[in-house]
């Protein structure tokens, strides 16, 4: 309502000043004049004219430098805006590729488990405290109230993320067995030896090595491995793909709204 009655005084302004003062000012050399004018009606409106004209210019070049910081103010703080959600979106996605389950199931499918079970389950055990604090640089980059527009989507994560986590630690604890076996299997060697040759040697240290080390068959271990790669397969499916699709209609609406928001300032 305000801006239409401001449109329709403008309107009203321009109106007088372009056609109603030069009738009065020819209006007024029809009246008698109580003292006489050296200048005719066709030099007062081409003064009046000049004028105008002058005033417009001046009205315009104002217009423009101001349009022209607003603009420059406008497109500063759009970029600033975007290359802040940028790295927003960045984060998050370091976080969702850390998270992913079929990434996550090849540091352990590709190595060669029989050589280097302490490799795997160190390189799952790092995935797992990358993923843990993936997203604790997310509030340098925003303030609390634009944390709002991103806290619904975390939230979505934040369960996905322990669950996977979960399942990282238990693939590495039956990769460390495996290396329990490997030393329960060395001490009972040596045991034998010992036995066998009859030599002089304290067995008490194998023994307590055992012990601290019970033995798990190998393939009880490998098949709680692949049932907890389906696992890890089914979040893939269930969950994980979801997180994606949601990952692109959260930062599509922000950087809409970033958008909207900074055009406020050519008004």
């Amino acid at each position: 309502m305000k801006g239409r009655l401001k449109r329709i005084f403008f309107f009203l302004g321009v109106l007088l000043l372009t056609v109603g003062v030069p009738i009065l000012i020819n209006e007024a050399y029809k009246w008698h004049m109580p003292y006489g004018v050296s200048w005719t009606p066709g030099d007062a409106l081409a003064y009046y004219g000049a004028l105008l004209g002058a005033v417009a210019t001046i009205i315009a070049l104002i217009w423009t430098i101001s349009f022209t910081r607003k603009q420059i103010l406008y497109e500063k703080s759009a970029e600033q805006e975007k290359e802040k959600w940028k790295q927003v979106e960045d984060l998050v996605s370091e976080c969702l590729r850390l998270m992913m389950p079929t990434e996550i199931i090849l540091i352990y499918r590709v190595s060669d488990i029989h050589e280097s079970p302490a490799n795997i389950a160190s390189a799952l055990q790092n995935r797992s405290m990358k993923i843990t604090t993936s997203l604790d640089w997310l509030k340098c980059y925003i303030r609390p109230e634009e944390y709002e527009k991103v806290e619904n989507y975390i939230d979505d994560i934040i369960p996905v993320m322990k669950d996977i986590c979960d399942i990282i630690s238990r693939i590495s604890s039956q990769y460390t067995q495996l290396i329990r076996n490997r030393a329960y299997k060395a001490s009972q060697e040596k045991i034998e030896i010992i036995q066998r040759t009859r030599v002089q040697d304290d067995i008490s240290q194998y023994e307590k090595i055992m012990g601290e080390n019970p033995f798990v068959e190998q393939s009880l271990v490998f098949e709680k491995i692949n049932e907890l790669t389906e696992q890890l397969q089914k979040i893939y499916t269930d969950e994980y793909q979801n997180l994606l699709n949601e990952k692109r209609d959260v930062f599509d609406r922000i950087y809409s709204e970033v958008e909207t928001q900074t055009k406020k300032i050519l008004n």
